[in-house]
């Protein structure tokens, strides 16, 4: 359903290894896309979420992850993860595309942020995995494994 990097203490430059990773499962193909409950949001891309038990503040993790996209040239749905967070700082970041918040228009940034009482971040992302457990059980269809398999057994036939 996604893919979850966890780090003990997030730096810098695994932060930059953790957004090339998100970037190469972003761009494998999906058929199965992801419809949120009531339709709001479909997800075409696997989800890739960012858990780490220490790391840098919010604004720090924000600016290295559009920073990274300009050094590369992509645009923030190819490389950055869904969902990031960050234990110890006490927030979570997310983009602002309707999978856990309704979409904020207008809003300057592709990201929402959510920053409360120490350890209620884990709600952002027990959110974002229950919307995700949520639509596989809602609208459920068949996962085809044999197109991802094009050199397999899988794809030939007898």
């Amino acid at each position: 359903m996604a893919a979850i990097e966890v780090k003990s203490t997030l730096t810098t430059q695994h932060l930059e290894a953790a957004l090339s990773q998100f970037r190469k499962i972003k761009a494998l193909h999906r058929d199965n896309k992801i419809q949120s409950k009531g339709g709001m949001h479909t997800l075409e891309k696997t989800p890739c979420i960012l858990f780490a038990f220490n790391g840098p503040t919010l604004e720090t993790l924000t600016k290295n992850i559009f920073d990274f996209g300009v050094t590369h040239n992509l645009s923030v749905q190819d490389y950055a993860p869904d969902l990031a967070v960050v234990l110890t700082k006490d927030y979570y970041l997310c983009k602002d595309d309707g999978w856990i918040f309704p979409i904020e228009t207008g809003h300057p940034s592709a990201y929402r942020h959510w920053v409360g009482l120490p350890h209620e971040n884990l709600v952002g992302l027990y959110t974002y995995l229950h919307h995700l457990c949520l639509s596989y059980l809602e609208f459920s269809t068949p996962v085809q494994l044999a197109p991802y398999f094009d050199k397999s057994i899988l794809t030939q036939s007898d």
